[in-house]
């Protein structure tokens, strides 16, 4: 059975940040679909395709984003925006606090992502992505 790393990394949000329960599963997809937008579209299709059929099927925006051009413009700020966008809609964060979550949010979800992706896919974000996003992940090199 193939792994969902999506619904993984979702649930270790809700288990690392309690507050977000209801809220986890929407921000990981929400996340994962801007580094799916910012990867090239070859490695952001295998890592859609690393999803079971299923989970591949309930989320549209992700395969959309994943068959588009790569968005160089996406980095750490863009994924940090859009966790305070999506935590803002969550009752009972505290507002003055909300960008300082977002951003631990997001450095869990990038730490998280190296976590459940196989090793042979870091070299594909290693050349793909920004320093900005790189050095907040774990990216192991293959031997």
């Amino acid at each position: 059975m193939e792994q969902d790393w999506l619904h993984e990394i979702a649930r270790s949000l809700e288990m690392d940040f309690p507050e977000t329960r209801g809220q986890a599963s929407y921000l990981a997809e929400k996340l994962a679909a801007l580094i799916l937008l910012r990867l090239p579209a070859e490695s952001a299709r295998r890592l859609m395709d690393l999803l079971p059929p299923h989970a591949r099927d309930r989320h549209p925006e992700m395969r959309t984003c994943a068959d588009s051009e790569a968005d160089r413009s996406v980095g750490y700020a863009s994924l940090v925006e859009k966790a305070s966008i999506t935590l803002s809609f969550h009752e009972g964060l505290p507002e003055e606090s909300l960008d300082e979550y977002a951003r631990q949010m997001t450095d869990f979800f990038l730490q998280q992502l190296a976590f459940s992706l196989p090793s042979e896919f870091h070299d594909d974000l290693r050349r793909s992505l920004p320093a900005d996003l790189k050095q907040r992940m774990v990216l192991r090199r293959v031997a």
